[in-house]
């Protein structure tokens, strides 16, 4: 395992960090920066949890079924069943009058009947404990957060220093008309209740934009469009504003106060209005996206522009929000004015926000699977955090929201980029693209002018002052600079005193050019090239003068980027089971839409946060034209039809970054056909050489005539998918046919393989494609590792102490794997899911077993003793986000730890964000932790405005963690020589499996009865059970390995972990991965 030495300077030298990292040094006491972090802890670790239990939200769920689970359609109309609903309103009446004479003071901050039977109250830890043990209680759990959505770029309409609107072409070329919504608005139609037939434009349609509110005073959105109209609104009063005809309803369901994140508790607390005013900017974007009404030259119609909006606002003026609040807006969906009749059920709602690594299991999950069968979509951004394996954020997670992933569209801002041009003797020329920075002034439109270019050799990275003979040659004219030794900015500084127009910097190393950053400006233009461009420019100079024109006459087009991934797309599958997310793409680079609070002005903004709503919007139409279909029919279309995307270098996209594709709208509300399910998620496949899958097709005829058609595949290599033959469907007929899959254990060095593709319907008579089902599946190779035996050299147990140990592993499958071989700590009781349809439940984090044993290193030259712990879990992982490794060490005998050693990602404890992003062991100084949590509180009490919280100062050692994904198997480790033990020299040691989620059965899952006790272990050589095992055993395939160990003083068995064993997600059956071997005495 590699090892880690830190250097904490201020700010971390991050270069030196993943240097030590590369080199397997260990660390012991770090130096410290001073570095705050203003944020709330995401860890678990036990030491830095609040100290001072305050009042919080908590969500209480009864045990009747909430209304839309029991709601049945007739004649078109979704009823709710009277009885089930007057059970329902009894058990909520009884559990609140319970709650009264419990606590008078409990607030109720939410009701919830349609999409869950539960409560959101106000409760102190004491009222919160009594209220759980009420017999209406299902279960009770304290709210979770959701992050603001982060927008990737913005890009005004006056950028630079001159009045040109940088949105060109709005009208003819936008991301709407490129998903082909405008061939919906003017070639299908319906006809409405009165027999006229209308334009599909989404007349009719109810959408609910659950974001940070709507300014319903601009112009796209139904208002006056007008700075001044938008100045008039109190977000805290009604506002005559409000509703309007394209604005009709809405709930300010926090108020403009909350932040569920901030360090003031009051502001915690939802205190919801009735005015949903936006008073940041995101749900205005969303909202003008899915339905707004647009000029052609500022802004453009939205994909639904004859919709109506709902604006349901669930962020305050900053900060984060909480799922309680979320679901809030969910039931609001469900039933706006709140009689209990579905009449004015919303038909989309789009949720542009959520945080990363989304897992099955939530509340929100179950409220959104009501919903959506209620009738209800639910569209949902897939979140901005990059081409990360599993990354793909909630509650887009949900199995039934729409999870959408961001592309380029063809707009004419996306696709033509400012240049600069150089010029020179004998017809040399050359476009480059502008990469400038924050550091020079903006080029505009009077930069047209070409100034010749001079290069200083004797001062090429201009580290220096330029002489006054050099200052000759460069005034008025562009200095060549060379990138290095000094920062940007005194490079500039340098030229511009020189007298120079401005500045080309030549970059240093191979690769695209950078923006130039730093503190300070200067008053010139300035470029950077890459280094060959350099490099040709400073040839032509050889030969004769070169000149730069900063703004070129020409602009460079990339039709290349058209229909590509962004680099800020969340990448899936779903974590734990690798379920296919995101779905759909959609259009979500610098999207044009309606900008808050300036009247009728448009704002590109970028962001999955902006795909989603053309989804939603395409939904809408959907919706409204094929009435009859099903809100999964719909997905269904939806997906069937969508495009394959590929990269610039024409790799098409795996299905885990594009789902189906790019939304085809024209094609979804035209195609003969829905294919269900929409997507084939194989899931994580584990096979030691071959074998075969099924899986079963539905396809419905949705057309008027008969549709005959035969399958193709986009396969990859390592998986066979065996298709059906041609199928031939009457109007309305629906058929079930049968794929085979034959998967092959992965080749390569990685024990995993993405498998995914495409099974293509294609019409018999045209050949061409008429629908399309994703399929995603993880490969994993497994081995079969298991212990031959453990044979003592001794004539029994009361002669073992130092005696050899012969302990053989054998390997009977096809595939190599690693065996990691342990002192027994203990064994953990399962904790099942006794009701497997409760979706909010997680039993992820469920410890099975830990070992401990002591492995020797060579770090510098310098031998040292580290403890390793082995933890096991029930369930495999397919990354560990979500868990974390637990040990407390109590040095003085007082029932507190003294230390704590964790295993986590830095992020997720105040004050390492600057480290290399990973999962790292800390240990930290339990006490020095909980008196910084105690300081911080305090500070939060004194309403000090920067309250913050950074456990540096309580770090003793740090190192990685090792860990396998798609396992069971994570180990966490300290130098010896840093832990405290207690007065007989031993370790008393607490071992827990800590979960991140609030959906776990067990956040706190300790080993045996760790709970409550301390257990003791003594890591000297001739104490421990045994000793010398190596960090890790590679058996290869066939093969046979003997190890030899030496008994020690200790009983503990041994434990062996085999990670790449295989795993299993059953709640009874134990999987191959840990076993206690049976030990036999000899004596030859």
């Amino acid at each position: 395992m590699i090892m880690t030495i830190f250097d904490f300077k201020k700010f971390f030298k991050i270069s030196l960090i993943l240097s030590c990292l590369m080199l397997g040094y260990s660390c012991g006491k770090p130096q410290l920066a001073q570095e705050e972090d203003t944020t709330f802890s995401s860890s678990e670790v036990i030491s830095i949890r609040p100290q001072k239990r305050s009042k919080s939200v908590q969500l209480f769920k009864l045990s009747s079924p909430p209304l839309l689970t029991v709601s049945k359609k007739d004649n078109g109309v979704i009823r709710i069943d009277e009885r089930s609903k007057e059970t329902l309103l009894k058990e909520q009446d009884a559990f609140l009058k319970a709650v009264k004479e419990i606590d008078p003071e409990v607030k109720v901050i939410y009701k919830y009947r349609m999409v869950l039977n539960a409560f959101a109250l106000l409760v102190d830890p004491e009222t919160q404990s009594k209220l759980s043990k009420l017999p209406y209680i299902k279960s009770s759990e304290k709210e979770g957060r959701f992050a603001r959505a982060f927008i990737n770029k913005t890009v005004n309409p006056q950028e630079g220093d001159d009045s040109e609107n940088k949105f060109l072409n709005l009208k003819d070329k936008n991301s709407v008309r490129f998903i082909n919504a405008h061939k919906v608005h003017e070639n299908l139609k319906v006809t409405n209740s009165d027999g006229e037939e209308k334009a599909v434009r989404g007349q009719g349609m109810k959408v609910g934009i659950i974001d940070s509110g709507i300014d319903y005073t601009h112009s796209m959105l139904g208002g006056r469009g007008t700075i001044e109209a938008y100045k008039e609104v109190d977000p805290s009063l009604p506002s005559d504003q409000f509703p309007n005809q394209k604005v009709v309803g809405g709930i300010d369901l926090v108020g403009s106060a909350y932040n569920l994140s901030s360090s003031n508790p009051e502001n915690r607390v939802p205190q919801p209005d009735q005015n949903p005013i936006d008073e940041s900017g995101h749900g205005t974007h969303v909202a003008g996206t899915v339905a707004g009404i647009g000029d052609g030259t500022k802004t453009y119609s939205g994909v639904a522009p004859d919709a109506s909006l709902h604006a349901i606002k669930v962020f305050g003026k900053s900060g984060s929000t909480g799922d309680t609040v979320v679901i809030a807006g969910l039931e609001y969906a469900a039933d706006p004015n709140g009689d209990l009749n579905l009449d004015d059920q919303l038909d989309v709602v789009n949720l542009s926000l959520g945080g990363g690594f989304g897992e099955p299991h939530s509340l929100y999950r179950e409220a959104v699977k009501n919903l959506v069968e209620g009738g209800t979509v639910v569209v949902a951004s897939a979140g901005n955090a990059g081409h990360s394996p599993y990354i793909v954020g909630s509650p887009s997670t949900s199995d039934e929201a729409i999870s959408v992933a961001a592309s380029v569209d063809d707009m004419t801002h996306n696709i033509e980029f400012e240049a600069s041009s150089f010029t020179g003797a004998n017809g040399f020329s050359l476009l480059v693209e502008v990469v400038q920075g924050n550091i020079s002034r903006p080029i505009g439109s009077n930069d047209s002018d070409p100034f010749e270019l001079v290069y200083i050799k004797d001062n090429a990275e201009a580290d220096r002052d330029f002489t006054e003979e050099e200052a000759l040659l460069l005034k008025d004219k562009v200095a060549v600079v060379d990138r290095g030794k000094v920062s940007f900015i005194d490079k500039l500084k340098r030229a511009f005193k020189a007298g120079a127009k401005g500045a080309l910097v030549v970059n240093n190393k191979p690769g695209s050019p950078i923006m130039m950053g730093g503190q300070g400006k200067v008053d010139f233009p300035a470029i950077m090239v890459s280094q060959s461009h350099g490099d040709v420019i400073k040839g032509e100079m050889e030969k004769g003068s070169v000149s730069l024109q900063f703004k070129a006459d020409k602009k460079i087009i990339k039709s290349e980027l058209i229909d590509t991934l962004t680099n800020f797309s969340s990448r899936g599958p779903r974590s734990i089971d690798s379920l296919i997310k995101p779905e759909i793409t959609a259009p979500g680079e610098a999207i044009v839409s309606a900008f808050v609070g300036k009247g009728d002005l448009g704002v590109a903004f970028s962001g999955t946060s902006m795909s989603g709503p053309h989804i939603a919007g395409v939904m809408a139409l959907l919706k409204q034209y094929r009435d009859g279909l099903s809100p999964k029919e719909l997905k269904g279309i939806l997906m069937n039809t969508a495009k394959t995307l590929k990269s610039k270098d024409k790799k098409v996209y795996p299905v885990s970054m594009q789902g189906a594709g790019r939304v085809q709208t024209y094609k979804a509300a035209t195609t003969p056909l829905v294919v269900l399910p929409y997507g084939l998620s194989l899931g994580n496949i584990l096979v030691e050489s071959k074998k075969v899958g099924v899986k079963t097709l539905e396809v419905k005829n949705i057309s008027q005539k008969v549709k005959t058609f035969k399958f193709n595949v986009e396969a990859p290599k390592g998986l066979e998918v065996v298709l059906p033959g041609n199928v031939s469907l009457k109007p309305g007929e629906t058929k079930k046919v049968m794929v085979k899959f034959i998967y092959e254990a992965p080749k390569g060095d990685s024990d995993f393989e993405e498998l995914s593709g495409f099974i293509f319907l294609v019409d018999s008579e045209t050949k061409a494609e008429v629908s399309r089902v994703p399929f995603l599946g993880i490969s994993q190779r497994v081995s079969r590792i298991g212990v031959k035996n453990v044979l003592i050299q001794s004539t029994s147990e009361a002669d073992s102490q130092e005696a050899m140990v012969n302990l053989t592993l054998n390997n009977s499958g096809r595939n190599k794997g690693e065996a990691l071989i342990f002192n027994f700590l203990g064994e953990d009781e399962r904790k099942p899911i006794k009701d497997r349809n409760r979706l909010s439940k997680s039993d992820i984090c469920d410890l099975q077993a830990a070992g401990y044993r002591i492995v020797n290193r060579n770090v510098s030259g310098q031998d040292a003793e580290y403890l390793q712990v082995g933890f096991k879990l029930y369930r495999p992982l397919t990354t560990w986000h979500h868990c974390e490794l637990n040990v407390q060490i109590d040095s003085n005998g007082d029932d507190k730890a003294d230390q704590e050693l964790v295993g986590t990602r830095n992020v997720y404890v105040p004050g390492f964000s600057k480290i290399p992003n990973g999962f790292y062991s800390l240990l930290l100084n339990a006490n020095k932790a909980r008196e910084i949590r105690a300081g911080f509180e305090r500070d939060i009490a004194d309403r000090k405005p920067k309250a913050s919280q950074n456990y540096q100062q309580a770090l003793e050692g740090i190192s990685l963690m090792k860990f396998y994904e798609q396992s069971t198997v994570g180990i966490v480790e300290v130098d010896l020589s840093l832990l405290k033990r207690n007065d007989q020299g031993k370790l008393a040691i607490k071992v827990s499996a800590l979960h991140e989620s609030r959906s776990a059965v067990e956040m706190d899952d300790y080993l045996s009865d760790h709970k409550t006790k301390w257990y003791e272990i003594d890591p000297s050589i001739q104490a421990m059970s045994y000793r010398g095992m190596p960090e890790t055993i590679e058996v290869l395939p066939g093969k046979t390995i003997d190890l030899s160990l030496v008994r020690g003083e200790g009983s503990e068995p041994l434990m062996a972990l085999f990670p790449q064993n295989r795993s299993n997600l059953s709640q009874t059956v134990k999987d191959n991965q840990f076993y206690i071997p049976k030990v036999d005495y000899v004596f030859e």
